[in-house]
């Protein structure tokens, strides 16, 4: 009869961020910050360096375009992140060699 959660009976379609049985503490959210900070700042480097990387080997040949994939990069791991889904990187690796 369509798409339906799991066990209709012990949660609804929405999960409440505070905790469902036991109520999370007010600390935790601040507790995440420091690594949700550290995380945001890995992510960037990366697709930084990947990026400078790929400006040297194409030698700027791509224009202003390339800019755009950190926009794209930034906002799918923002929706990603809302929803609960995974995050994805620059792959550096495959870039590289991609262009070499």
């Amino acid at each position: 009869e369509g798409l339906t959660v799991s066990n209709s009976t012990k949660r609804d379609w929405l999960i409440p961020p505070t905790g469902l049985e036991i109520a999370m503490p007010i600390w935790a959210p601040f507790g995440a910050l420091i690594p949700a900070i550290l995380l945001y700042l890995l992510l960037f480097m990366e697709t930084h360096i990947c990026e400078l990387i790929m400006l040297e080997k194409t030698k700027g040949e791509k224009g202003v375009g390339i800019h755009l994939d950190i926009v794209l990069l930034s906002l799918i791991n923002m929706l990603s992140a809302f929803f609960g889904g995974p995050w994805i990187c620059a792959a550096t690796v495959r870039a590289v060699s991609h262009v070499s």
